[in-house]
């Protein structure tokens, strides 16, 4: 005899603004984010997008999910059109969310998926969007298309998002990529939108002095206040992510310009050569002179001796 029991259910699935699109080169979106989750899967193209900073090849096949308050942007750099399916939703279960909130930048390339399920699950979705336009199922509003579905296709629709918000978890889990973000497991919304907001001030403020306690100030909020919620949610603190910035910064004026040490120190905020040569060795392991290209370096040099020559 075998008398099996599941766990009761009572979770809640919300979905919003989910769309299967596709638009022509030189599509983009600026710099935004959502209160839901994303989920992503790019159908056909190859753009780029930058999530939280972070520059992601995204190509046919690939998927992505966003976590709420998640600062993103695409712009379509090829000749080739875009589409893709967007998912908007929310879950109130508490199991789920944490595992969702571990993945900072949660991508997953085609070649990553293995045996995953997730293309059937994206199938049926472009084939409720084809058998509508063929039954004439559909209401247009503005430049857009709004589908309609029975009651039976809303509740098939739901399931189907659950199972692929299921594929995609399990893949998080197969590629291990919660290892290094479990920082964020139990960040809330206010949380992220908080963190993301200092996070906008520390890159807005990149050519400057400007600190922690000035950051805080501007929120309103207390440096350890700041401090806990941006460990929380970035895995280090806003000095750090500060610092990070900086370097980043530092190595591309070092690498793409002529400007002199001098310049690059003064541009970043640093009161002094000596200041930024010291914080650059600490960061880097050597003198910002030791980052430029000896090409360019010795171009500098030639154009001194010629100078110097009258050639």
């Amino acid at each position: 005899m075998l008398d099996a029991h599941f766990p009761n259910i009572t979770n809640t699935l919300l979905v919003r603004d989910f769309r299967v699109a596709a638009f022509d080169s030189r599509w983009f979106v600026d710099t935004h984010s959502h209160k839901l989750y994303e989920l992503l899967f790019c159908w056909e193209g190859d753009v780029t997008e930058w999530v939280n900073n972070e520059e992601i090849r995204f190509q046919s096949g690939d998927v992505l999910l966003l976590r709420p308050g998640e600062r993103h942007r695409t712009f379509n750099h090829s000749m080739n059109n875009f589409s893709f399916i967007a998912i908007h939703f929310d879950l109130d279960d508490a199991e789920l969310r944490p595992l969702l909130n571990r993945s900072r930048v949660g991508y997953i390339r085609k070649s990553e998926l293995g045996d995953s399920r997730l293309l059937s699950y994206v199938h049926y979705f472009e084939s409720l969007v084809q058998s509508a336009l063929v039954q004439n199922r559909y209401r247009r509003e503005a430049e857009q298309l709004s589908i309609d579905l029975s009651a039976a296709d809303k509740l098939a629709l739901q399931g189907y998002i659950l199972l692929a918000i299921s594929e995609v978890v399990k893949r998080f889990e197969s590629l291990d990529h919660y290892a290094q973000n479990e920082y964020a497991a139990s960040a809330s919304h206010f949380e992220i939108e908080m963190a993301n907001k200092i996070a906008t001030l520390i890159e807005n403020n990149v050519y400057s002095a400007i600190s922690v306690n000035e950051i805080a100030s501007r929120i309103g909020w207390s440096r350890s206040q700041c401090t806990k919620i941006f460990k929380k949610v970035y895995g280090q603190s806003p000095r750090q992510y500060l610092s990070a910035i900086k370097l980043k910064k530092a190595k591309e004026l070092l690498l793409e310009s002529e400007l002199s040490v001098d310049k690059i120190a003064e541009i970043l905020g640093f009161s002094s050569i000596s200041h930024f040569s010291r914080q650059f060795k600490r960061w880097a392991g050597f003198p910002p002179n030791r980052y430029r290209p000896k090409q360019s370096l010795g171009n500098a040099a030639l154009a001194t001796n010629g100078q110097k020559t009258g050639t």
